[in-house]
């Protein structure tokens, strides 16, 4: 079985090898970073439909926030919970760009084809303007069931529940390359902000690939991959350094662990469509 999955993550590695040199040829002889940066996020994007499957939706675009009634910026892969209302506007002659409520949002990434000191503060901080302009929450402990119903403790318990799904999205950012030892060095920087997850890269033909992820001792994978960070201090990370088979085997483990425990949620319509206005 191992031998199996090895075989079809080496087709995995393959298809996106094609893509680091078709991206670098677009790049260098080309001198079109657009379609260079495009032609990653559509190849990290069918990577991640192929291995999530359709129980989560893997699209890019903007988040919709009724409650400000704002836009984020554009966001190079959104996963959404299909269990609860996840789109508002699909644009089909603009490679299916989509707008979708932030409550659906379980998950979002910032991609680069080659990850260094500039292009991980470049995606940080865009991450940053995403999740303050929307207001995405890594801190809120309040249980859902799948569909996205809140689940109410009993207050005269006093209890904090500790079933059902929490609602936190994974934030990260996944490179195809990256200059050896800079995934290491940001972790331990004061660059990196709080509310990030992960960094994932694939590393070059010659080259091992990295996960970093929050730190758990207590996992046999030696990560935490729950939707649970309950407050704003910077965590530990523990950064794994493998072949690229395996690193790619963990990301997705790690992804699929973290999507197994969170939920979308139902948003307010009449907020998001202005039903209590005059």
């Amino acid at each position: 079985m191992d031998e199996m999955i090895d075989s079809i993550y080496s087709l995995f590695i393959d298809e996106l090898d094609f893509i680091e040199k078709h991206s670098y040829f677009t790049s260098q002889s080309m001198k079109n970073q657009d379609e260079c940066g495009f032609l990653v996020e559509l190849a990290m994007r069918k990577f991640l439909k192929e291995v999530i499957g359709s129980r989560f939706k893997i699209t890019h675009g903007y988040i919709f926030s009724s409650e400000k009634k704002v836009l984020s910026p554009q966001i190079d892969i959104i996963i959404t919970d299909t269990l609860v209302p996840h789109t508002l506007k699909l644009f089909e002659h603009f490679d299916n760009l989509e707008i979708v409520p932030v409550e659906a949002v379980v998950a979002i990434f910032e991609v680069k084809r080659t990850l260094n000191k500039s292009t991980l503060k470049k995606a940080t901080v865009h991450l940053e303007k995403i999740f303050d302009a929307v207001s995405l929450s890594k801190t809120n402990e309040k249980r859902y069931f799948h569909g996205g119903w809140g689940i109410a403790p009993s207050p005269a318990q006093g209890m904090q529940l500790t079933a059902g799904l929490l609602s936190n999205p994974l934030i990260g950012i996944i490179g195809l390359l990256h200059k050896e030892g800079i995934i290491d060095t940001f972790a331990r920087s004061q660059d990196l902000p709080w509310f990030i997850d992960t960094i994932f890269s694939l590393g070059g033909t010659s080259s091992k690939g990295t996960l970093l992820v929050p730190r758990d001792l207590n996992n046999y994978m030696g990560i935490s991959a729950l939707p649970k960070r309950f407050n704003k201090d910077r965590i530990q990370y523990n950064a794994f350094h493998h072949d690229r088979i395996k690193m790619l085997q963990n990301f997705t483990a790690y992804l699929i662990t973290y999507l197994n425990g969170v939920s979308g949620r139902i948003f307010d319509v009449n907020s998001c469509f202005n039903l209590n206005s005059e």
